[in-house]
């Protein structure tokens, strides 16, 4: 049985999850966005980030601790940041 819709991806169904808690030591971002993430917690220790935005996420909690930040843009309250 197909569904009624037209499948629009892999995307729309990943844009769906719900992801608290994430450990992305060591990763590289360029150009990420956070904004609609349900994402709670989150490490990035070691990671490098290149405008990356957070502005209006549902982020409580994030460890940059080591991380090579070049932008970050955010509407989070300074607590957030550890």
């Amino acid at each position: 049985i197909r569904d009624s819709v037209a499948s629009r991806g892999l995307g729309d169904v990943y844009k769906r999850q719900n992801l608290y808690e994430a450990n992305l030591q060591g990763a590289n971002f360029e150009k990420s966005n956070f904004t609609s993430a349900n994402l709670t917690r989150a490490k990035f220790n070691s990671s490098s980030l290149i405008e990356a935005n957070f502005t209006n996420s549902n982020l409580t909690e994030a460890d940059f601790t080591g991380a090579n930040i070049t932008t970050l843009h955010s509407t989070l309250p300074d607590d957030t940041w550890v």
